[in-house]
């Protein structure tokens, strides 16, 4: 789940140049969408970590998932800024549910004496493309 988040959040970057060409966007437009994701994901992050300890990781980890998923697939339906726009900040908005929820869940399975393996397994997703790289010194 935490592998898809970092997945699919990267999926306008990846195709920015087509984008801005189909929508005629120009460079202001295409930041404002780049960092229209970070916006609501920051500030999202302890308001969804309480609703997670208040209504359950489980509950709080599947709205947000139908969230994320759900403004995923209505990309390809956007036609406008406004709408790519609103789509950035409510991807963002269903993403923060991942972290605080998948550590409420860790925290209640695993004896904290355990918490290392599988915090670590739950975090290996973060950033798919430098796993393999033994530090970033090498770039």
């Amino acid at each position: 789940m935490l592998f898809i988040n970092y997945v699919d959040r990267g999926a306008l970057p990846t195709a920015a140049r087509l984008v801005q060409g189909d929508l005629h966007l120009n460079y202001t437009q295409m930041g404002m969408l780049f960092s229209a994701f970070s916006w609501t994901y920051t500030l999202s992050q302890i308001p969804v970590g309480w609703l997670a300890e208040r209504y359950g990781p489980h509950r709080i980890l599947a709205a947000g998932l139908t969230l994320w998923a759900s403004a995923t697939i209505l990309v390809g339906f956007a036609h406008t800024f406004a709408t790519l726009l609103v789509l950035r900040l409510l991807l963002g908005l269903g993403e923060s549910a991942g972290f605080p929820s998948a550590a409420k869940i860790l925290a209640a399975i695993v004896p904290p004496r355990a918490w290392v393996r599988p915090t670590g397994s739950s975090r290996s997703g973060i950033c798919p493309d430098r796993w393999w790289a033994p530090s970033s010194a090498a770039y």
